[in-house]
């Protein structure tokens, strides 16, 4: 457990993984994880496990444990949870905005086809999901063929918008109260 450093100093090191972890800033608990999806902590691990998240992943121990590595950066840009505004999404919600029926995305998402979810086998033939607002937001821009959005970047975010003019507007508009950056295009 103890260890020492070139100095000659004892240092304490962490008896196992988990709390090595424990105050990380880049690194979120599995259950913090899982409660900002809305989901079940053995949802997330099942995830994990089956290689479905892009954010995380899972080692099992020579005891036969699994341990769980989940990056808060990689996590926030799946999720999107700096913007309020991306929440979860359900499957009848993503049917709505796509006008196809809830079993076909849901489908979708098993076959691994859509990039914006994740479906677990929960048991045989019984599958959950998950859809991140941000992903299948940015999917669906591309299959309407809005590609291309322009961003105005201000003090306290950013502003996306899918027409150069209105971003042009905007950042007029902003730059009377605050510092704002002429529209940068982007690429989704």
């Amino acid at each position: 457990r103890n260890q020492t450093n070139y100095r000659g100093d004892l240092m304490n090191q962490p008896e196992s993984i988990e709390e090595l972890f424990e105050n990380d800033p880049v690194s979120m608990k599995l259950h913090e994880a899982a409660y900002e999806m809305r989901k079940g902590d053995v949802f997330l691990q099942q995830a994990i496990k089956q290689g479905k998240c892009p954010f995380g992943y899972g080692a099992e121990t020579k005891e036969g444990r699994w341990v769980y590595m989940i990056s808060r950066i990689r996590f926030e840009e799946y999720l999107g949870i700096g913007d309020k505004k991306y929440k979860n999404l359900t499957l009848a919600e993503a049917a709505k905005i796509t006008g196809k029926h809830y079993i076909g995305i849901k489908n979708a998402i098993i076959q691994g086809r859509s990039p914006y979810g994740i479906c677990v086998e929960t048991s045989p033939g019984k599958y959950d999901c998950h859809i991140s607002r941000k992903q299948f937001n940015e999917w669906w821009r591309i299959e309407q063929g809005m590609e291309k959005v322009y961003v105005v970047k201000t003090e306290s975010g950013e502003i996306t918008l899918n027409d150069e003019a209105d971003a042009w507007k905007a950042y007029d508009e902003l730059r009377k109260y605050c510092l704002a950056s002429e529209p940068e295009e982007r690429r989704l």
